[in-house]
C-alpha cells in the first residue's frame, strides 16, 4: 500500500512537471538529425532483435574503422594491455574489473612520470605488450546489446565518430593529449595555466590511447568504452533481482540520460572516475578490498571530487569485514594502495604551487600563484540543496549544468524516492516479506550474482546521497555528481523488484519506464550544442570541415598557426581552445588567470599593444566580423585593424600577427554622433569591465566599475553631450566634469533597474571639449556607461 501511495504521488508530481515544462514543445532536433536518428534506431533494432551480439559488435567495429583503422587497433591494443595487467595483479573473474584495475596502474605510472620526457609511443607499446604476452587474454568485456540498451549506446557511438569540438576538450583534455604527444612529457607552467596541476588520471588514460591510437579518435573511443563499462555493471547488478526485460529497460533509461551524452561523446573525464567508483563498489562486495582501494585511488587521482565516495566505500568495506579476524597487514595494504595512487597529483600540486588542491581552497592554502583572499568558485552553479532540488534537477536542469532543461534524465524523480523507500524504509520488512530474490528470474543470471543480501544497493544509495549532499551544498553542478547516477540506478533495483511483484503497479511501471526511455532519447541533443546534427556515418572531409568551422573555428586557426610558426606564443582573445598548439598560449578565461585578469582591464588600443608585448605574443586568435564579440570602432577592433596583419580566418574568428614596432593610433576628438561604451575614443582609467550579457543596454554592451575614483575620459567636438547609464540597486554616485569644470554629481541608485537613463549637458559652446565621469562612492557601489551622444 505504501509503495502504491508513493508511486501515485510521484506520478502526480511528474505529470505536473511535464505539463509545466512541456519538453516536446521545445524541440532541439534539426530535421536532418531526426531522420538520421530514426534510421540509426531502425538499424539498431534490426541488429539487436534478429542477430547475434557478435554481429552487432562487428557492425559497430566496421563503422569505427571507417573513421580510421589505426585508432581502433591502437585502442584495442591499449584495452588488452590494461585487461591483462589487471588480471595479472588481481585475477578477477570479472574482466571489467580487470580492465579498470589495469588502467588504474597505468595512469598511476603516468602520473609519477608525466613531467619526464620519456612518453614516446614505443615505450607505451612495450608497457602494454608485456602483460598481453604474459596473460594472453584477448577477449574484451562487452555488454549484451538488448534493444533498450543498444539504442542509446548506438546513438552515443555515432556521435563519437565526429571530431572533437567541446570547449573543455579543446582547452584542457585534448590539449593534454596533444601536448604529451608533441613533447613526450607534460610541462605546462602552473603560474599561467592554473589547471595544469589538477588531478589528471582520466586525462592520462586518454593520453595513452591518443598516443598509441594516433590521435583524437582513439581517445574519444576510450571515453565511450568507459560508458560501456558503466552500463555493463549496472545491467548485471539489476539482473540479480529482475528479469531480462525490466533490467534492460532500466539500464536503457540510464544509458539514454542526455547528460551522459555530453560526457561520453566529448573528451571529458567524468566517465573514467564514474567507472572506477562503480568498480570499487563491486570489488568491495566481492571482498577484494585491495582492488577496491586501487580503483577508488584512481578516481581520486582523476578529480578532486573523485575522492568524495571514498569515506562511504571505506565504511562499507569495514562493515563487510565485521567479524573477520583483524590483520594489521590486511588493514594497511588497502590504505597504502589507495593513498599511493590518489595522492600523487596532490603532492605534485603542493610541490609546484604550495596548494595541494590548487586552484581550489586558495584562501586557506594561499598559493602565491593566484589571489588568496577568496576561494575559486564557479558562479554559474551556486549551492542548491533544498526540499525541491530533485524536482529542479529533473525539470530545470539548466540551473545545474551547461545544457538545457530535462537533460539530467527524467528518471531520478522516480528512482531516488522509491530507492529510499524500498532500500531503507522497507528493509525492516524483509524478514516477514522478502523482496524478490534472484530465483524469480526466468532467464539465466550472470555468474557474479548467485547470492546477495541487499547491502550492495544500500551502499550504493549511501554513497550516492553522500556525494550529492556534499557537492550540492557547495557547488550544484550535475557533472560533479555523475558518479552518483549509476549508483542510484543500482539502489533502485529493490524498488524495481517490488514494482514488478505488485499486480497493480507492474504494468504502470512498464509504461512509465518506456515513457522515460522515450523522453531521455528525445532530449539527448539538448545536452549541449555540439550534436544538433546527428551523425549517421563518419563525416566526409567537407562535412567535417564545416562542422569544425561552425562549432570549433579555433581548430582551423591552430592548424594554420602550426603550419606557419610552430612553437610561437599565441593569445586566444575569444575563448580557451588551445589543443594542438605546440607553443605557449594564453586565453581569455580563468584557465590562464594572470593573462585573463589583465585582458579584462584592457580598454584602449595602447593597452592591447602593451599586453601583447608583456607576454611576448605575436600571434593572436581574435573575434572577426560576424562574431558576437566583434564590435565596430571598439578598442579591440581598432587594435586588430591598425596594429596587426590578418593571416587566416575560420568562421567568425581570425588569426592575426602583431606588426613589429607598431604604435597605437592617436584618435581625433569625436565629431557629433553616437558613441557606444565600447568605442575606442572613450579612455577608461582604472578597472572598467565591458559586459555583453544584457539585452537591455544599447547595442547589448555596457561598461561598469566598482573601483573608487575609477573614471572615463572622452574628447568630443559639439555643443551638447548626453550621458546614458543604468539606474539600479547596486549603483552609486558619479561626478561629471567638463573642461575641468565640475557639473555636479549624479545618483544612479534605483530600487528597480532603469535601463538607458540619461542626462544631457548643453550650451557647451563650439570647439573641443573633454568630459570626465568618475565613481565617487559609496564603497562597493557601481557606476556605468551605456553610450554617449554628441550633438
Amino acid at each position: 500500500m505504501i509503495l502504491r501511495l508513493v508511486s501515485l504521488v510521484l506520478a502526480v508530481v511528474f505529470g505536473y512537471g511535464l505539463w509545466q515544462t512541456q519538453p516536446w514543445a521545445h524541440s532541439v532536433w534539426t530535421q536532418q538529425a531526426l531522420v538520421r536518428f530514426a534510421v540509426a534506431m531502425c538499424a539498431t533494432a534490426a541488429l539487436t532483435l534478429g542477430a547475434h551480439r557478435y554481429l552487432f559488435y562487428a557492425v559497430v567495429l566496421v563503422l569505427a574503422c571507417s573513421n580510421g583503422v589505426l585508432p581502433v587497433l591502437g585502442l584495442g591494443f591499449v584495452l588488452l594491455g590494461a585487461l591483462n595487467l589487471g588480471w595479472m595483479l588481481f585475477r578477477q573473474n570479472d574482466d571489467c574489473l580487470n580492465l579498470l584495475a589495469g588502467f588504474a596502474i597505468y595512469v598511476w605510472i603516468f602520473s609519477l612520470t608525466a613531467s619526464l620526457p620519456i612518453h614516446a609511443v614505443w615505450l607505451w607499446c612495450a608497457l602494454l605488450a608485456a602483460p598481453i604476452g604474459y596473460g594472453r587474454r584477448f577477449t574484451l568485456p562487452l555488454p549484451q546489446p538488448s534493444l533498450p540498451v543498444a539504442m542509446p549506446l548506438v546513438a552515443n557511438f555515432l556521435l563519437v565518430l565526429k571530431p572533437e569540438v567541446s570547449a573543455d576538450g579543446l582547452s584542457m583534455h585534448f590539449a593534454i593529449v596533444q601536448w604529451v604527444r608533441d613533447h613526450a612529457r607534460f610541462h605546462f607552467d602552473a603560474a599561467n595555466q592554473i589547471w595544469s596541476v589538477q588531478p589528471m588520471a582520466g586525462d592520462w588514460a586518454l593520453t595513452i590511447a591518443g598516443m598509441v591510437g594516433n590521435g583524437e579518435f582513439a581517445a574519444r573511443l576510450l571515453n565511450f568504452v568507459w560508458l560501456l563499462v558503466i552500463v555493463s555493471f549496472v545491467h548485471r547488478i539489476l539482473r540479480r533481482r529482475l528479469d531480462h526485460a525490466p533490467a534492460a529497460l532500466i539500464t536503457g533509461i540510464f544509458a539514454a540520460t542526455p547528460l551522459l551524452q555530453l560526457t561520453s561523446t566529448s573528451m571529458f573525464i567524468e566517465n573514467f572516475w564514474t567507472a572506477m567508483i562503480v568498480g570499487a563498489l563491486l570489488a568491495v562486495e566481492q571482498g577484494n578490498i585491495v582492488l577496491a582501494a586501487a580503483l577508488a585511488g584512481a578516481s581520486g587521482a582523476s578529480k578532486l571530487l573523485g575522492l568524495t565516495p571514498a569515506p562511504v566505500l571505506a565504511g562499507w568495506a569495514l562493515l563487510k569485514r565485521r567479524g573477520a579476524s583483524f590483520s594489521l597487514r590486511g588493514a594497511l595494504a588497502p590504505l597504502a594502495i589507495f593513498t599511493g595512487i590518489a595522492i600523487v597529483p596532490y603532492v605534485r600540486a603542493y610541490t609546484i604551487t604550495g596548494n595541494p588542491v590548487y586552484h581550489y581552497a586558495n584562501a586557506f592554502f594561499k598559493s602565491p600563484l593566484m589571489r588568496s583572499d577568496v576561494n575559486f568558485m564557479d558562479p554559474r552553479y551556486p549551492a542548491r540543496l533544498n526540499w525541491h532540488t530533485l524536482y529542479d534537477v529533473t525539470f530545470h536542469t539548466d540551473w545545474f549544468v551547461e545544457s538545457e532543461a530535462g537533460t539530467a534524465g527524467y528518471q531520478w524523480l522516480w528512482f531516488l524516492p522509491l530507492a529510499l523507500l524500498t532500500t531503507v524504509a522497507m528493509r525492516a520488512l524483509r524478514q516477514s516479506e522478502p523482496l524478490p530474490e534472484a530465483t524469480v528470474s526466468r532467464t539465466p543470471l550472470p555468474p557474479v550474482a548467485a547470492r546477495f543480501d541487499g547491502s550492495l544497493e544500500l551502499a550504493a544509495l549511501a554513497t550516492a546521497l553522500f556525494m550529492v549532499v556534499l557537492v550540492f551544498s557547495r557547488q550544484a553542478s550535475l557533472r560533479y555528481i555523475e558518479a552518483a547516477m549509476p549508483l542510484l540506478v543500482i539502489a533502485f533495483a529493490p524498488a524495481a523488484a517490488a514494482l514488478s511483484k505488485d499486480p497493480v503497479l507492474r504494468r504502470l511501471a512498464a509504461a512509465v519506464g518506456i515513457l522515460l526511455l522515450v523522453l531521455n532519447l528525445y532530449q539527448m541533443p539538448a545536452s549541449g550544442g555540439y550534436h544538433r546534427d546527428f551523425a549517421l556515418l563518419p563525416f566526409n572531409p567537407q562535412e567535417r570541415n564545416n562542422y569544425i568551422t561552425r562549432l570549433a573555428p579555433a581548430r582551423g586557426l591552430i592548424a594554420e598557426m602550426n603550419r606557419i610558426a610552430p612553437g610561437a606564443p599565441v593569445a586566444n582573445l575569444d575563448g580557451d581552445e588551445t589543443a594542438g598548439l605546440r607553443g605557449p598560449s594564453w586565453t581569455a578565461t580563468w584557465h590562464t588567470q594572470r593573462f585573463a585578469g589583465k585582458l579584462a582591464l584592457v580598454r584602449s588600443v595602447a593597452d592591447y599593444v602593451a599586453l601583447m608585448r608583456e607576454f611576448h605574443v605575436e600571434y593572436i586568435i581574435a573575434p572577426g566580423e560576424g562574431h558576437w564579440r566583434y564590435i565596430k570602432e571598439s578598442a579591440l577592433n581598432v587594435f586588430i585593424e591598425s596594429s596587426t596583419d590578418r593571416l587566416a580566418t575560420s568562421g567568425p574568428l581570425q588569426l592575426v600577427k602583431l606588426r613589429p614596432n607598431t604604435n597605437p593610433p592617436v584618435l581625433p576628438p569625436a565629431p557629433p554622433g553616437t558613441y557606444d561604451d565600447a568605442n575606442a575614443r572613450i579612455i577608461y582609467e582604472g578597472p572598467w569591465y565591458l559586459d555583453q550579457e544584457w539585452a537591455e543596454p544599447a547595442n547589448r554592451t555596457i561598461s561598469y566599475t566598482q573601483e573608487p575614483n575609477a573614471s572615463l575620459r572622452f574628447r568630443f567636438t559639439g555643443v551638447k553631450l548626453t550621458y546614458y547609464f543604468t539606474k539600479a540597486l547596486n549603483r552609486g554616485i558619479a561626478s561629471i566634469e567638463i573642461d575641468g569644470v565640475a557639473k555636479g554629481t549624479l545618483d544612479l541608485y534605483s530600487a528597480q533597474p532603469l535601463w538607458q537613463s540619461h542626462v544631457a549637458f548643453d550650451n557647451l559652446g563650439p570647439g573641443t571639449h573633454t568630459v570626465v565621469i568618475r565613481n565617487v562612492g559609496p564603497p562597493k557601489s557601481f557606476i556605468d556607461l551605456d553610450q554617449l551622444v554628441v550633438e
